[in-house]
């Protein structure tokens, strides 16, 4: 039984070998059959190759020769998957490494781990600035020339990659100067010695061998709209340390803003917002969907719950019926639209390049010359902290090239009183870390062109001195002529008095034109009243009194 057992087991190994055996040959020849590129030519060829000279020996340069002929055998395609699987796969391991992007962590890793790296391919994206054609030297791949370009992967003409290649794309620029989004997929070589400009030692690049370079513009010149793949593994949202790469697109972005057409600018963000309204219409049927599928199936497994499935429906309509009335609102006043609540609340990533427009009160400006070490010469830039209507006392940065007359020279005079109503359009950038009082806080930032202010109207303020005091002397003036002319009549009444002059006044009744002429009044008419009368009065009788009165009469 034992015997039989191992006779199994040894039977079963065999089998599995042989499997194992095959598969390796099935995966060697599909290897060779070009199903997937070699990343890792026979070593035997770089043998040859010493690292950090500053130029190439006859046998390096019949090195990038053959490889520059053995580059056009094998697909692009084939050959950025493979680059891009072992970049991966080595960042897996560098943790530390993480906040760098595939072309910044490759050129650093480059000059740390060469011999790793040898004849492997990898795919580097940067800028550059132009492409020189070189003849080569007799070979067995009939290449007659080759071009050579140094390409840079971050801001400040700092790690270079030189790049020997063959054919430059149709698309290529012609105009000369700084060429973005430019990317090369090729094998490594070695490492060549040159000169850096800005310490002014010996430094090493890497040199790769290509088959072609790659120019694939996302931000076309004349045009306001970006592509925002740029943002891709470059920006991140809510970070406070920047990437090179994301510094670069930076200043790139602002150029762009600047040399822009500002109408056309405002045009695309009007665009923009209408389409945001378009799709809050959308969002809103969509969510009406969810939720009455979402009651049904509620219904389906509860049936006895016809009530909630009920109270569902009616909380999905009202809620319908709210939202549709905000896009009314919204469509018929696209500026009432909450564009800052929903960049910071809802889906910022979105908006990643976009062109829109905010308004609201600036309360600080700083200006702050650019770093002559970039690339770009942008000159000053403004930084501009404003309060929108719908921000909830959250501020606003926007990053300008320019800035109205007047507006500085106000920040200047008033200070922290600042507060002047702005309007802003530029491309959304990021969600921008600062430091508050309490804690870090988030803020979009823009990066605009220019600012637009609307003075306040100006305040009337108090005459000065020099109209005051001619008036207040006229007041003066006239008061004591007005006091001198009623002394003047007072003496003169007072002398007429002496002199026994009679005088008209408004008592002298014969002066007074009536019916009665000029005749005195007479006083026989008016009774006398006798004593008795007031002192016997009220103590006398109805009767007595009656009597007297009648007596008064008959005697008159």
């Amino acid at each position: 039984m034992l015997r039989l057992r191992f006779i199994q087991v040894k039977f079963i190994g065999a089998i599995a070998l042989l499997l194992v055996t095959s598969t390796g040959v099935a995966q060697q020849a599909a290897g060779n059959n070009g199903a997937e590129p070699k990343n890792e030519p026979a070593v035997s060829l770089f043998d040859v190759v010493e690292d950090r000279t500053r130029g190439n020996t006859d046998e390096e340069e019949k090195l990038i020769f053959r490889l520059l002929g053995e580059s056009r055998s094998i697909p692009l395609a084939e050959r950025k998957s493979a680059a891009r699987k072992l970049v991966g796969d080595r960042r897996q391991k560098m943790a530390e490494f993480a906040n760098r992007s595939d072309s910044e962590f490759l050129v650093e890793d480059l000059l740390r781990a060469t011999d790793f790296y040898r004849g492997q391919l990898i795919e580097i994206r940067g800028y550059t600035r132009l492409a020189g054609e070189m003849p080569a030297l007799p070979n067995d791949d009939n290449i007659t020339r080759y071009r050579r370009l140094r390409l840079y992967v971050e801001e400040g003409d700092s790690s270079p990659v030189e790049v020997c290649f063959l054919n430059l794309p149709d698309n290529w620029p012609t105009s000369g100067g700084v060429i973005d989004d430019v990317s090369v997929v090729g094998r490594f070589l070695k490492l060549v010695e040159y000169d850096d400009k800005q310490t002014g030692r010996p430094a090493y690049a890497p040199l790769i061998v290509a088959e072609r370079v790659e120019f694939q513009p996302k931000i076309q010149t004349g045009q306001v709209v970006i592509n925002p793949a740029l943002w891709d593994g470059i920006v991140r949202h809510k970070k406070r340390k920047w990437i090179n790469a994301e510094r670069d697109l930076y200043y790139r972005i602002l150029q762009h803003a600047r040399d822009g057409d500002y109408g056309e600018q405002k045009q695309q963000a009007k665009k923009n917002l209408r389409a945001r309204i378009e799709r809050y219409r959308i969002e809103a049927e969509g969510e009406h969907e969810r939720r009455t599928a979402r009651a049904k199936r509620h219904l389906e497994s509860h049936p006895e719950e016809k009530a909630e499935y009920q109270r569902q429906l009616d909380d999905a309509d009202r809620k319908k019926r709210r939202k549709l009335a905000m896009y009314l609102r919204y469509r018929e006043k696209p500026t009432l639209f909450p564009t800052y609540a929903d960049v910071v609340i809802n889906d910022h990533v979105a908006y990643n390049g976009q062109l829109m427009t905010l308004r609201g009160r600036v309360r600080q400006i700083t200006k702050s010359p650019v770093d002559d070490k970039i690339r770009y010469d942008l000159g000053t830039l403004y930084e501009i902290w404003f309060y929108t209507e719908d921000s909830q006392a959250h501020p606003t940065v926007a990053i300008c090239t320019s800035l109205p007359p007047g507006l500085l020279d106000k920040t200047r005079e008033e200070g922290e009183r600042l507060d002047e109503s702005v309007s802003v359009t530029g491309y959304f950038f990021k969600m921008y870390v600062y430091e508050a009082q309490d804690t870090e806080r988030f803020v979009p930032m823009l990066l605009a062109q220019q600012v637009e202010w609307q003075p306040k109207p100006a305040e009337r303020k108090l005459l000065s001195a020099i109209y005051v005091l001619p008036f207040i002397a006229a007041l003066v003036v006239g008061m004591i002529y007005v006091l001198w002319r009623i002394k003047r009549e007072d003496r003169q009444f007072q002398r007429q008095l002496s002199t026994g002059q009679q005088t008209v006044t408004i008592h002298d009744l014969k002066q007074i034109e009536g019916s009665a002429g000029t005749r005195e009044p007479s006083f026989d008419q008016i009774e006398t009243v006798e004593e008795t009368d007031f002192r016997d009065h009220g103590n006398r009788d109805p009767e007595e009194e009656s009597s007297a009165d009648d007596g008064r009469t008959s005697t008159a």
